[in-house]
């Protein structure tokens, strides 16, 4: 499920990282985006909902990160 879950976040356009952690059945999910445009973040939600109703013995938090704004880049990945 983890490598699952960042292959389809890591589909949507300007999505440079995903980082997923696991306890038991509950994920977090970090989706880092090189451009936190609207309709970017749009898309993110539509996969965040479409988890929620296809995996229901899961639960999920997700966390949106700007990956512009140079505080928020992690550790040894690039950013342009």
């Amino acid at each position: 499920m983890t490598d699952f879950l960042k292959t389809d976040f890591s589909g949507v356009p300007s999505v440079s990282e995903v980082v997923v952690n696991r306890q038991g059945n509950h994920f977090e999910v970090q989706v880092f985006l090189t451009k936190f445009e609207r309709g970017l973040r749009k898309k993110v939600y539509a996969k965040e909902e479409a988890l929620y109703r296809e995996f229901p013995s899961y639960s999920f938090s997700f966390n949106l990160v700007d990956a512009s704004e140079p505080n928020n880049v992690l550790e040894g990945t690039i950013s342009s």
